[in-house]
Formats: C-alpha cells, structure tokens, sequence
C-alpha cells in the first residue's frame, strides 16, 4: 500500500499564496477606479462643516473629536479648518473647551460654498480656467470645436447641484435625497 505523502510548503510559497488570497478578496471588493472625482480636501471639508453643523448645539466642536468620528487625519482637518475659517465659514473657540462652530447658520451655507472655499472653483477640463479669465484663451479652443460649451455646461450643472444643497439639509439624520436631488435639479429662476 502506498502511504500518502504529506506536503508541507516552504513558509515564503506560504506567504506569497496568502498575499496572492488577499489581493483577489480586495478586488473582489474594490470599486471601479472610473469617472470623475472629486478632490479628498475638498471632500473633508464637507465632512468636517457637517460633522460642525450635527454636534455644535452642545457647544464648540474640537477637531479631535471631528477627526475621530470622521477618521481623518487631525492635522489635515486643521489646515482644512484653517482655510474654512478665513473664508468666513467657521468661527474658533479658544480655550479648554475651545473648537469650532459655523460661523453663519447652517441653511445659508451650500455644499459648493464649502467645496470652493477648500479647493477652489470645479473645473471638468482645465481650458474651463483659461476661458473664465477676461485675457486668456484656450490654445485648444479651434481643435475642441462644440466640446467647449459640453465642459461649460457640465461645469454648469455641477454648480446648479452642488450650490442647490444646503449643509443643514446634509446634517439633518435622515436627509431626503431625492428631495434634494429634485430641489438640485429645478432651474433657477
């Protein structure tokens, strides 16, 4: 009779299978790296106001606890704050119970107010920056043809949404998103 023969793997044949296991899990659950993005300051930013707009009714909001909840770098969400809070839309607190709390009430500020004020204006093609500018002109602008006014309007629509979304309406704890996405979407009269 013949005896089977165990087999035992080299610890490094081990390792590599079970990296090569791991890699196949994580794919299996990664998302598409497709479409546009939106910048992480940028994102933060919204992350940080709303978190801001939620808890600051027990008084000011510590970045520390921000940072937490959110799980986010503490020091990013300082420059982030930092800038917000030139910008006009956060105030400081100094002190022990020192932090941050909005500086203009939450339904008078939009999602795209927060989002320039991180990253600057949104911009689907960069040629969208040289034909805001009074003086510039795209050097694209004769091959681009009909494109042109296809980025402008995307521009457009983008700001239509992200300016028709106010940070109360994120902070609230069941925000109605296709009330949001109706209200968005209405022309502007």
């Amino acid at each position: 009779m013949r005896r089977k023969r165990r087999i035992t793997r080299r610890p490094q044949v081990l390792q590599a299978l079970q990296t090569q296991q791991a890699l196949q899990t994580q794919q299996a659950f990664t998302f598409p790296q497709h479409g546009m993005k939106t910048s992480s300051k940028a994102r933060y930013a919204l992350y940080l106001v709303v978190d801001i707009a939620r808890f600051q009714a027990k008084g000011p909001v510590s970045l520390r606890e921000i940072a937490e909840r959110q799980d986010i770098s503490l020091k990013f969400l300082e420059q982030i704050a930092t800038e917000l809070n030139k910008s006009g839309y956060l105030q400081s607190v100094r002190g022990a119970q020192g932090g941050y709390l909005l500086a203009r009430p939450a339904s008078t500020i939009s999602a795209g107010d927060i989002m320039r004020a991180a990253e600057g204006g949104f911009l689907p093609v960069s040629c969208l920056d040289a034909l805001a500018s009074d003086h510039a002109v795209c050097p694209r602008q004769s091959l681009c043809g009909s494109t042109s006014s296809f980025w402008a309007g995307l521009r457009l629509a983008i700001n239509t949404y992200i300016d028709g979304v106010s940070i109360e309406q994120l902070a609230s704890e069941q925000p109605d998103w296709l009330d949001i996405v109706q209200l968005a979407s209405e022309p502007a009269s």
